[in-house]
């Protein structure tokens, strides 16, 4: 795969800006996401997914990406956070369409407020490994105090259901890993979702506001 890295070296130059189409994630309770242009609030909201148990998902996601498609995507936002509690919660997640398994990635924000990534892989009797994707976590926190911070994920998708993740917060490289799922190509219809937003096991008072939402295809000259 390339360098992501790289990337960032050749942002001003290699990125064209595309239209993200972001959708609310199953539906969510009245007035708890809202949007104005490129900015979203989001505030609790219960779980409206069928087959899914979670406490709070308050959740926003691109359409689906073919898992068979070579692109990288890089995401960027302005993110303001307030809460009430210090529970963990995925901010960000790269989802498979529905294996039964956690997402290939989790972009986790940890009681601590330091982020890591996690991943899960389906096994070949359809069992499911949750793994770190990265040893450590981030040296740097998400604030909930209401400090704006900058956030940048961009996903390397290898076209064969494989990808190259890295994580900067304001504008510091903080995470990086790979997510490989097997030898076997992936099947003709298996997508991916980027989501954003606030999924968590257990519910909490917050409110995030995500300014300058955009999703740009980075080309590598």
């Amino acid at each position: 795969m390339r360098l992501l890295l790289a990337i960032f070296l050749l942002w001003g130059a290699a990125a064209q800006a595309q239209p993200s189409d972001w959708r609310i994630v199953c539906g969510a309770d009245a007035n708890a996401i809202t949007r104005d242009g490129t900015d979203w609030v989001l505030r609790p909201s219960r779980d409206h997914c069928s087959r899914s148990d979670a406490g709070q998902r308050s959740e926003i996601s691109t359409r689906p990406i073919p898992a068979t498609t070579r692109q990288t995507l890089a995401f960027s936002a302005r993110v303001t956070l307030r809460a009430s509690r210090y529970e963990a919660f995925d901010i960000f997640r790269v989802y498979d369409g529905g294996s039964g398994c956690t997402p290939p990635l989790k972009v986790q924000v940890t009681e601590s407020g330091r982020i890591r990534f996690v991943s899960g892989r389906v096994t070949a009797d359809r069992g499911c490994t949750i793994v770190d994707m990265t040893p450590e976590l981030s040296q740097g926190f998400l604030r909930r105090d209401g400090t704006e911070q900058s956030l940048d994920i961009v996903v390397d998708f290898d076209g064969h259901g494989g990808f190259e993740a890295i994580l900067l917060l304001d504008g510091r490289k903080e995470l990086s890993g790979a997510y490989v799922p097997g030898d076997l190509e992936p099947d003709r219809d298996a997508v991916f979702l980027l989501r954003h937003g606030v999924f968590a096991q257990t519910a909490f008072d917050f409110e995030m506001i995500t300014r300058d939402l955009s999703l740009r295809e980075v080309v590598l000259r």
